[in-house]
């Protein structure tokens, strides 16, 4: 049986705090956005190569389906990584739905891709889910913070490959 006066009394980690508080994420912006797979699963390069493998192709398809998908929202440049994706996304005044929808329908639809290709026995499962519950974020303030994020996403795959040795000289990025 539990003591519920000393389980209500303890202190229990919180959860890090990823926004901006007080910042309304439906406003007009670019927006630096990071989203990773649960347990750091790398699933979207080929280990030996470094370059897309098909679930990570399907992953820039989802990408580029975005701004049709929401009205008011651009893709500008992107970076499937093995286990992570880095994305620029520009959010107008006309956006028809919060950036966090387009997020979710992202993770939504690359899931059921995954889990489509896993039934077919040509992905490996992955832990409990394929993404991570939440995202990282950074809400670009000035022309020089933008030209630093569009580096860091151009440049991602190339540093990655450095400390990881894959070979290949193709980069799974690319321009929205």
């Amino acid at each position: 049986m539990y003591n519920v006066e000393r389980l209500a009394a303890m202190d229990y980690p919180t959860r890090k705090r990823l926004r901006l508080a007080c910042y309304d994420y439906s406003q007009n912006g670019v927006y630096f956005l990071t989203i990773c797979t649960q347990k750091r699963f790398c699933c979207f390069w080929d280990g030996e190569t470094g370059r897309l493998n098909e679930a990570g192709t399907s992953v820039v398809r989802r990408l580029k389906e975005l701004s049709t998908r929401f009205s008011g929202l651009q893709l500008d440049c992107y970076a499937v990584m093995p286990n992570h994706v880095h994305m620029l996304l520009v959010l107008s005044h006309q956006a028809s739905r919060p950036l966090e929808e387009a997020l979710q329908w992202l993770k939504g639809i690359t899931t059921r891709d995954y889990m489509q290709g896993v039934r077919a026995g040509k992905y490996p499962p992955f832990p409990g889910r394929l993404w991570q519950r939440s995202y990282y974020d950074h809400v670009i303030r000035n022309q020089q913070d933008l030209d630093e994020a569009r580096a860091y996403i151009r440049d991602n795959p190339v540093k990655w490959r450095m400390t990881h040795g894959t070979l290949d000289d193709e980069l799974p990025s690319g321009r929205g």
